[in-house]
């Protein structure tokens, strides 16, 4: 923002000032930048905010609409590789896997013929 005298600017939240707090910081470089840093974001923070820069000799001022995602988007598992079905000799090692993604992330068990196998450090 330029001007002479050089203009007094304010921030605006959906028509209501904008106040400097714990997570909100009004900065001015010294380019005349100036910056609005909102950290944390939260969605009480969405709407649209305008930047007002008022002199003696008038104002100018600008709007934008700020929209504030989820941080997580939910999403349900979804197995990216199947096991195969296979025949291994008894008394040989065999691995079995599948890939699952998910968020949060999945929790997932192994189960054979419907029963669900604990985990032990010797075999499993």
């Amino acid at each position: 923002v330029s001007g002479l005298p050089p203009p007094e600017l304010t921030w605006l939240l959906n028509g209501q000032p904008v106040l400097p707090d714990a997570s909100h910081k009004m900065l001015v470089r010294e380019t005349g930048v100036h910056s609005l840093l909102i950290d944390p974001l939260t969605q009480r923070d969405a709407g649209t905010y305008t930047c007002v820069a008022p002199n003696k000799t008038g104002q100018n001022s600008f709007s934008l609409e700020l929209t504030v995602v989820a941080k997580e988007v939910k999403k349900a598992p979804v197995i990216l590789e199947k096991l195969q079905n296979s025949g291994v000799p008894e008394g040989h090692p065999v691995r079995l896997e599948c890939r699952v993604i998910g968020m949060p992330p999945p929790v997932f068990y192994w189960k054979k013929d419907n029963e669900t196998i604990p985990f032990t450090r010797e075999r499993i």
